[in-house]
């Protein structure tokens, strides 16, 4: 009885193999798209920012140099 217990508990196995494979291929095809994902929003994130520091520091130059003609305060 117990041989054949393992025997069915093996053929269910082998049928639940290729569902259990399919299932993890997904979550891993999911995962690294999300990762993906997250990567390129970095990678935007941290152009914008680049740009916006690049931004600030014309914008400090430009307040600098009124400030020191006395134009600014």
């Amino acid at each position: 009885m117990q041989v054949r217990a393992k025997i069915r508990q093996a053929k269910i196995h082998v049928y639940q193999s290729p569902f259990l494979l399919k299932t993890t291929k997904t979550q891993l095809q999911q995962s690294v798209y999300g990762t993906y994902i997250n990567m390129q929003q970095a990678s935007q994130r941290l152009h914008a920012l680049e740009q916006q520091y690049a931004d600030f520091e014309n914008s400090f130059h430009a307040a600098t140099v009124k400030f020191e003609a006395g134009i600014g305060t």
